[in-house]
């Protein structure tokens, strides 16, 4: 079997393994156990093919269900894999609006209107992802729970592949020990990559009309951001392990988690 950090698919542009990576205090992340990407509703029989060879056994889908029903996965009735649908926020997290999370939005100066928003360019990724992060703990626990035993690939995707995807793939690498600078780096990374979806879907989505201007706060991935969000994390739990505690995720299941994501 032949691993890839960036994967060959002809329908997802940033579709990424998160092997690869070294890990404190000896260690690497291993290829093959975790795949982040974009909404996968394009794929290919030949992606199809990729993926099941590359041994997907779970996809996990964090949008809404209003965004589900506007672009359904390519990956739900495929039998080599199971789809389970986990969502996060509404279908206006994709553009920056934390729904249940109103006044601390509002505090954080995170737009609110759906036609605010679409402008993309005052979107203050940092309180959006600390919102997350903190109110929806259940969330964080139940996808760990769900990951721990899958023997095969884990595949996990939002719309975009960058917000809600982002800041899971953050979880996971710094459960994992990955250092900050690698974990960075990986959210950084997305904003290139998403450049040909966003040309794809600026004909059927308002929020993505005109040729992108990658300089508007929608479409970045700044380091600035997965910083801020990653010393938010430190700042009040210690460490990424001491947030994921506090999700209520059990020691066995992060052992599990971890030890089924790094070797020696």
């Amino acid at each position: 079997m032949t691993f890839y950090r960036r994967l060959p698919l002809k329908q997802l542009y940033n579709a990424r393994d998160l092997g690869g990576f070294p890990v404190r205090g000896g260690g690497i992340t291993r290829y093959g156990r975790f795949i982040r990407s974009e909404l996968p509703d394009t794929l290919t029989d030949s992606d199809k093919a990729f993926l099941k060879d590359y041994g997907v056994t779970l996809s996990l889908d964090f949008r809404a269900t209003r965004e589900l029903e506007l672009s359904p996965s390519g990956l739900i009735d495929e039998s080599w894999t199971h789809y389970s649908h986990r969502p996060l926020w509404s279908l206006e997290v994709a553009h920056g609006i934390p729904e249940s999370s109103e006044q601390k939005a509002k505090d954080a100066k995170v737009p609110r209107s759906v036609e605010d928003t679409r402008r993309l360019g005052g979107i203050d990724w940092v309180a959006v992802y600390t919102i997350m992060a903190e109110d929806n703990k259940a969330w964080v626990r139940e996808n760990f729970e769900a990951i721990a035993d899958e023997p095969g690939c884990v595949h996990f995707h939002c719309m975009t592949g960058k917000d809600r995807t982002g800041i899971f793939a953050a979880m996971l690498l710094g459960a994992a020990g990955v250092p900050d600078n690698d974990i960075i780096a990986d959210y950084s990374v997305s904003q290139i990559y998403l450049l040909p979806f966003y040309m794809t879907y600026r004909e059927n989505d308002a929020a993505f009309t005109g040729d992108p201007d990658l300089s508007l706060a929608f479409y970045r991935t700044h380091p600035e951001t997965m910083q801020g969000f990653l010393k938010h994390i430190y700042g009040k739990y210690g460490d990424m392990r001491g947030y994921l505690t506090s999700c209520g995720i059990s020691d066995e299941v992060l052992e599990k988690v971890i030890g089924s994501f790094v070797e020696s």
